[in-house]
């Protein structure tokens, strides 16, 4: 049997009106495969990026891209797709989780390796798709990432059954925050004072319960 689909993407003004929509399939046909979206960010021009995984069946190994949609005030140009990275390096197959931009233009794309269930990665982009630097870290699942106002990003994960957040500075140096919360992480959030927030599900615990952790940004718990 085969599957097939494409990554979509529609552009709407404030009222509900369609500006234009896009589609893509990283085939060379075409049409085959499974072409899946997993998350999208604007810049501060209103570029739009998207970034997803590809495979030609449910059995073969997953790649990846980075698409632009560039925003500009001419019809013709407004909307025009770009592929400006594709199948990046992140190893064993990996799907990417989340895209976050700094105010500088700069993408950094985690994702997860599915074959590997203890490595996620995170890479810095600059806006034409070049990777500035990578970093590994060990966690056996990437529930997603958020960026602050001063260009840290936060990556919140689950290792060894407990909540792991994973934060980088523009350079790519590390600080880990964990506090022994047990459970798995499901969301994060940032304010604008960089305090985080993780929400997940508490392990050996009865349905329906949750866990909500507000970290500084130095990776103090605070309650």
């Amino acid at each position: 049997e085969q599957h097939v689909s494409d990554f979509g993407t529609l552009k709407y003004d404030t009222k509900g009106k369609n500006f234009w929509s896009r589609a893509y399939n990283n085939s060379p046909a075409g049409n085959t495969g499974i072409n899946t979206p997993t998350a999208l960010a604007v810049d501060q021009s209103g570029n739009v990026y998207v970034v997803g995984n590809y495979q030609t069946d449910f059995n073969s190994p997953t790649t990846q891209v980075i698409l632009q949609y560039q925003n500009s005030s001419n019809k013709k140009e407004d909307g025009k797709q770009k592929v400006i990275s594709n199948d990046f390096n992140i190893g064993n197959g990996g799907s990417t989780k989340s895209v976050c931009i700094d105010q500088q233009g700069f993408l950094y794309v985690t994702s997860h390796e599915k074959t590997d269930s203890n490595s996620s990665t995170v890479i810095k982009f600059d806006s034409s798709g070049q990777a500035i630097w990578t970093k590994k870290n060990n966690a056996s699942s990437v529930a997603g990432a958020v960026m602050d106002n001063t260009g840290n990003l936060y990556v919140a994960s689950t290792n060894n059954d407990s909540f792991v957040v994973f934060k980088y500075d523009g350079s790519g140096n590390q600080t880990v925050f964990s506090g022994d919360i047990q459970g798995e992480a499901k969301a994060i959030a940032v304010d604008p004072n960089s305090n985080v927030y993780v929400a997940g599900v508490p392990y050996k615990q009865q349905s329906g319960s949750v866990v909500v952790v507000n970290y500084d940004s130095y990776g103090s718990i605070y309650w």
